[in-house]
């Protein structure tokens, strides 16, 4: 590095030494409710008066958990009606204490967090909790908001006496292990990352890889970039945009299956060497009864890859048979499939049988199969007694903070909200927005393991961060350490097979005509990809998370450049050739 470039970067530092000294202080915490814990519990509502950039204190928020209303007055807030599990975030740069002071007052049933901003801190009765921030850099409040999240620990003590608060005064907490967000130090240490990746995504665009997509990079717990790219389709009537939502396709598998088969086996509910037929009867009576869980879900149980279900249902002249499907919406027809197109509730029943059925592959080995990830969400039922969709909602991605992650996502989002993702000209003969694309996921109403879920990248991030950190996140254990450790670790390499339980892992021997993952990918990563255009990785030994999200499909599942432009492997192998460099 030329000299005079080593002194910029050193005065650089020495004034963000200056002036990154700002004062953050905990005054008030009852019932511990700083750090945020049990995000499932509530909804939440930000409340910003007199602040710099309150778009951007939202967005930081928002990343953690959603936001159900944004109030930027007292004269709006006086109009809102409050109940309980309902909790609000004042973020105060003005003066309205006796306002906010009566307003809370009159509402003793929410929880509720008071930061007062570059201005002194006042007490109020009924805050649960008060946190004074004297930033020394524009755009500090951002970490603010992280600090409240539990990305790292309060800490500071007051300089000053202020009123009802004396010098020295300050609790402390500990930190949560959220993702949170760099400084802008940090933050300008990653630019040539960045720079690099904004090539290859820039190539990716031009040659029609995907119209537009999300990229996020996670490294040491810090989301160092989170960046959109492009339109939602070539038509670029609209940019993409973070909070949008893509079909993950394959990825389901590991975000539904993979966490759900996780819990249950932590809670002795299942032993990875039982054979399914002890969890999947139908399976008792086929030639598929002596293949375990653990064979199944690392894909090395003979199973075929794929079985194109709607096929079974078209007569020889081309038409949908009327015992399977319907045009119009009735009692026996509630599978929505298009407006006009409506299947029988018990067709799943042939769906069963096609899989039990099926031939097994001549010999053993690893070969791709969804197959048993349609029959999971029985399993879960019997022994959660929970369809799959709430359990997950309720033990994994509402806690998480993970929102979007949604099957069926009209049922919770408008189709503004959803990236388009394919004009099917096969199956549906229309374009695919809003409703899975996969066709058997599309036939078990939205629903399956094998495919199903949509998220955007932060959200994804999230549970990826779980999983990379073991179990964890946000100060709660999901799944034991050994548990998530059985199933990212190879099952089955002896026999020539790289897969974990559901995850994908690097190549044993790698190539780069075959493989998606950069060639740094150390053994121990793991991830998967989806068809729609879809990725994501987690490396413990570099502790980093990229996800891709993409379109890839639009218009056409027959665009390909994402697979021979090689985009995902070179994107990934950016991140170990800057951290290499950077060390």
């Amino acid at each position: 590095m030329p000299s005079f470039t080593k002194f910029f970067v050193f005065c650089f530092a020495l004034l963000w030494a200056d002036l990154s000294q700002g004062e953050t202080v905990l005054l008030k915490n009852e019932s511990s409710i700083v750090p945020i814990q049990n995000l499932e519990l509530f909804d939440l509502h930000i409340v910003t008066i007199g602040v710099q950039q309150p778009s951007k204190i939202l967005e930081r928020v928002s990343f953690h958990k959603a936001v159900t209303t944004h109030v930027k007055t007292m004269d709006d807030l006086d109009e809102v009606k409050t109940s309980v599990g309902e909790m609000y975030l004042f973020v105060i740069g003005s003066q309205q204490d006796n306002r906010l002071r009566d307003w809370l007052s009159r509402s003793p049933n929410i929880q509720s967090i008071v930061c007062f901003i570059d201005r002194p801190p006042v007490a109020i009765e009924h805050a649960d909790a008060i946190v004074y921030h004297n930033p020394k850099v524009i755009g500090d409040e951002l970490a603010l908001i992280d600090l409240i999240w539990g990305v790292e620990p309060f800490e500071g003590i007051l300089s000053r006496d202020f009123g009802d608060f004396d010098l020295g005064q300050g609790l402390t907490t500990a930190a949560q292990l959220r993702l949170g967000y760099p400084d802008l130090l940090q933050a300008y240490a990653y630019r040539p990352l960045q720079d690099s990746m904004d090539v290859i995504m820039k190539e990716a665009i031009d040659a029609r890889a995907f119209p537009g997509a999300q990229l996020l990079v996670v490294h040491d717990n810090e989301v160092v970039i989170d960046k959109v790219y492009g339109h939602r389709t070539y038509e670029a009537a609209k940019p993409v945009q973070h909070q949008d939502l893509y079909d993950l396709a394959s990825i389901t598998k590991v975000s539904s299956a993979v966490p759900a088969l996780m819990y249950m086996l932590d809670q002795k509910l299942i032993n990875l060497d039982d054979p399914l037929c002890d969890h999947l009867p139908s399976f008792c009576r086929s030639d598929k009864k002596t293949i375990t869980l653990r064979q199944a879900l690392a894909h090395n149980g003979r199973l075929q890859p794929y079985i194109v279900y709607w096929q079974a249902a078209i007569k020889k002249n081309g038409k949908f048979k009327a015992r399977s499907f319907h045009k119009e919406l009735s009692s026996k027809y509630v599978i929505k499939i298009t407006d006009s197109l409506f299947l029988h509730r018990k067709y799943k029943r042939k769906i069963d049988r096609a899989i039990k059925k099926s031939d097994l592959n001549p010999e053993p080995g690893y070969v791709y199969s969804g197959l048993t990830f349609l029959l999971y969400p029985d399993l879960v039922r019997e022994k959660l007694d929970l369809p799959i969709d709430s359990f997950l909602y309720q033990y994994y991605y509402w806690p998480l903070g993970a929102e979007s992650l949604t099957y069926r996502p009209l049922d919770r989002f408008s189709l503004g909200d959803i990236v388009p993702t394919e004009i099917d000209t096969v199956f549906r003969n229309q374009l695919v927005h809003g409703m899975v694309h996969d066709e058997a996921a599309a036939m078990l109403d939205g629903v399956s393991c094998n495919a199903g879920l949509f998220s955007n990248a932060r959200d994804l991030a999230k549970l990826s961060a779980m999983f990379l950190n073991k179990g964890t996140y946000g100060g709660k254990r999901f799944i034991s350490e050994e548990v998530v450790q059985e199933f990212i670790r190879c099952a089955f390499c002896s026999e020539g097979n790289r897969r974990g339980l559901g995850f994908d892992k690097p190549l044993l021997a790698y190539n780069p005509r075959y493989s998606y993952v950069a060639e740094s990918a150390s053994p121990e990563s793991f991830g998967h990809s989806g068809f729609t255009g879809t990725f994501f990785w987690m490396d413990p030994t570099n502790k980093t998370i990229l996800i891709l999200l993409s379109n890839r499909v639009y218009p056409s599942r027959n665009q390909r450049s994402l697979y021979t432009l090689g985009i995902r492997p070179r994107l990934h192998q950016a991140i170990y050739d800057f951290l290499d460099h950077a060390q």
